[in-house]
């Protein structure tokens, strides 16, 4: 009598398991997490049975509203095209669905880089240092432009200043000097332009 009392109790509670969990009854929900996703624009499809959704900016975690069964094919993907500025990858998103694996699904968002750069006119001395936060960059003399070193992700605010004058000059800056960067790389070339523009000038003898 205690076995067959026994058997019954965890009978019943692995039935509870199965319920809470979703079970093998068409009510597994694929679901997981989401990091980095600073922009509008993401939908997430599972392929397995055509199930779209929206992500809003932000976004932490998702839960796809078309239940699955247990052993259903699920393959979470990002439909095209994506997250303006950004780029959005899944991981763990496919495979046969279970109570381990369907809640388990990682998105991962990352910002694309952008370069950020200004146009120099006149520039006939060194020494002239440029910043953007921690981001220096050194612009010799005959220079038409420079570029910081490190790239920033779409979306990001920046502050381009000048850290050090030229030895023989003095430079003032014009333009977005202070903005936010998105959708295109801010420096001189073809087809982008520049933050700022820097305008030196000879420093008159005393």
């Amino acid at each position: 009598m205690k076995n067959m009392t026994l058997r019954s109790s965890v009978a019943l509670l692995c039935g509870a398991i199965l319920s809470a969990c979703g079970g093998s009854d068409g009510s597994l929900q694929i679901a997981g997490n989401i990091t980095g996703l600073t922009k509008a624009g993401l939908v997430l499809v599972n392929e397995g049975n055509g199930d779209t959704l929206e992500i809003a900016a932000g976004q932490s975690t998702f839960v796809f509203t078309k239940p699955v069964s247990v052993d259903d094919n699920f393959n979470v993907t990002v439909k095209s095209p994506g997250p303006v500025g950004a780029t959005c990858a899944v991981s763990g998103g496919s495979g046969k669905a279970n109570v381990y694996n369907a809640y388990n699904v990682q998105v991962v968002c990352t910002n694309d880089p952008r370069k950020l750069g200004g146009a120099v006119v006149n520039l006939k001395s060194d020494g002239l240092v440029m910043a953007n936060g921690a981001d220096t960059v050194s612009v010799p003399a005959g220079a038409a432009s420079f570029v910081f070193p490190h790239t920033i992700g779409d979306g990001s605010a920046y502050g381009i200043n000048i850290l050090e004058q030229p030895k023989t000059q003095r430079c003032t800056v014009t333009g977005n000097a202070v903005g936010t960067i998105g959708n295109q790389d801010l420096i001189v070339g073809a087809t982008t332009s520049p933050a700022v523009t820097l305008t030196c000038a000879d420093v008159p003898a005393t």
